[in-house]
């Protein structure tokens, strides 16, 4: 996992500043969460996270997607994946998963309920030749994909990494969905931008590429806001 992932508190072994919390996946997890999606009417959209997707079997990814799809409140699905970014070969090689979903959004769509994929790239440099292939294979299936990014300074806090991380990913049909402030994640604090630094990015990137191409910046402040 990313050393700054706001969820870093609940993958791996304990470390010197963080000890980590249990939330492995169970038969009875699972069958709690379907009961509980279910009796809140007010849940439209799920993140099916983690953890990472990635990691799912094919028989979990459609145990998931088609219990959730089941559910007559649910109408949006979001399978959340680091994936194509640092695996992306899984997606040319294990046929099994993407099958899986791949037959996930078909049904969805076919019942009129929006599923898809949000990965996260952070620079232009991780999307490569295999990359491409594997994006592809999904956008030939119509797996639309989103892309959420996590800024960070000394990777990507300028305005030319920004720019063309957008203009990347629109290349291989990844819509840029959000720039994240980075979170108060532990042990991380020189990879975090001021806020400024990512108002005045997004007022260059604004402009630079088509409108529904560009990513809105967005802060995830302490309780909430």
């Amino acid at each position: 996992y990313c050393r700054f992932c706001t969820r870093s508190y609940a993958v791996g072994p304990d470390q010197e500043m963080v000890e980590k919390v249990s939330l492995k996946a169970s038969p009875k997890r699972w069958e709690e969460m379907f009961a509980y999606v279910a009796s809140r009417p007010e849940l439209e959209d799920i993140v099916i996270s983690g953890g990472d997707a990635w990691n799912l079997r094919a028989d979990q990814i459609r145990e998931l997607g088609n219990r959730l799809l089941d559910i007559d409140n649910v109408r949006r699905m979001r399978f959340a994946s680091k994936g194509p970014a640092v695996l992306p070969q899984k997606l040319l090689t294990d046929d099994e998963w993407v099958k899986a979903l791949i037959e996930v959004v078909q049904r969805g769509r076919s019942m009129g309920k929006d599923v898809m994929l949000h990965t996260h790239f952070n620079h232009a440099n991780e999307i490569t030749e295999v990359t491409q292939r594997g994006l592809r294979r999904l956008f030939e299936a119509g797996v639309f994909v989103r892309n959420q990014t996590v800024l960070q300074r000394g990777v990507n806090d300028t305005e030319e990494a920004q720019t063309m991380l957008a203009r990347r990913l629109a290349w291989v049909n990844v819509h840029p969905y959000y720039v994240y402030q980075h979170d108060m994640v532990k042990g991380t604090e020189e990879l975090r931008t001021t806020v400024a630094t990512a108002e005045r990015l997004e007022k260059w990137v604004r402009g630079s590429t088509a409108g529904f191409n560009t990513p809105t910046f967005v802060v995830d402040a302490p309780g909430g806001g």
